[in-house]
């Protein structure tokens, strides 16, 4: 059985969000975290990252300097 047969787009990044924010987690951590309890390989839920909460881990990555940003002026 294929995980996009047990969940959606929709259904996951729901579940990312409501994680993250009970847990108070960032929501790169609660899509590991959701990865351990449902026993999945993170390398195989790329299918299930919606757009939108690709575009929130990329942002909090960025805030977090995992990733590097756009350089911007302190205002």
């Amino acid at each position: 059985m294929m995980i996009e047969d047990i969940l959606t787009k929709k259904q996951f990044s729901e579940m990312v969000t409501v994680f993250a924010k009970e847990k108070g987690i960032s929501n790169l951590d609660s899509v590991l975290l959701l990865c351990e309890e449902r026993m999945i390989d993170p390398a195989d839920i790329g299918p299930l990252i919606s757009a939108p909460l690709k575009a929130k881990i990329e942002a909090e990555a960025i805030a977090s300097k995992l990733l590097p940003g756009y350089n911007t002026l302190p205002l």
